[in-house]
């Protein structure tokens, strides 16, 4: 496996992606905000912690000759670390609190991860392509759902706008460009993009449990 393979789940996921995001929207393009409510519990608690997976990434051995990487990944560790304070501050400005227990599919998504990331740090990375790329495909559409819901406001969408990735904090292109420049192995490649495969799979499990009615 190669490069490109790992781009084409990315883009494969952005678009299923874009269809669950259309698919919650009403008619007048608006998102409910029961549904709103749900993803920002569910970015609590499937971020609070998450610098744990880069910093152990960056300390396997495989990455000792690959200090740009390493360099990156303690450095997007300390980025991400408070996204999940600015997702509770969300939540509460919005008017609830986030729960005590995460949603199971959030369970099964840290049970997983914990349980490979110290021997095979490069299937987190995958899933890391996905979920920093994901908003880059949908820009247009989290821009009508931002003007059309009158819930929303700038103090209650401070997560949604960080994580739609575009050019003015594009984490999706840096992932993949320090992924890119590390000429990684074969074997690496091929964590990387089954990496990618499970955490959209696991992903899109959220995303459809918070649209239930």
């Amino acid at each position: 496996m190669n490069y490109s393979e790992l781009v084409d789940v990315v883009e494969a996921s952005k678009t299923e992606f874009r269809s669950m995001l259309e698919s919650m929207m009403k008619s007048d393009g608006s998102m409910p905000k029961e549904i709103y409510r749900r993803y920002l519990n569910l970015q609590y608690h499937l971020t609070n912690g998450v610098q744990r997976h880069f910093f152990i990434a960056a300390s396997h051995p495989d990455l000792s000759s690959k200090k740009s990487l390493r360099e990156f990944l303690f450095n997007f560790g300390n980025e991400e670390e408070p996204h999940y304070e600015i997702a509770g501050r969300d939540l509460k400005s919005l008017g609830y609190e986030t729960s005590e227990e995460p949603p199971f599919d959030v369970k099964l998504w840290w049970a997983y991860f914990n349980s490979v990331v110290y021997d095979r740090p490069f299937l987190r990375l995958g899933a890391t392509c996905i979920l920093e790329n994901l908003g880059s495909g949908s820009a247009d559409l989290i821009a009508t759902m931002f003007k059309n819901s009158d819930y929303i406001t700038p103090r209650n969408s401070v997560f949604f706008k960080i994580h739609r990735h575009d050019d003015s904090l594009p984490h999706g292109d840096e992932i993949l460009a320090a992924l890119k420049n590390a000429n990684l192995s074969d074997e690496q490649y091929v964590d990387l993009v089954n990496g990618a495969k499970q955490g959209w799979i696991m992903y899109s499990r959220m995303m459809n449990a918070i649209n239930v009615p």
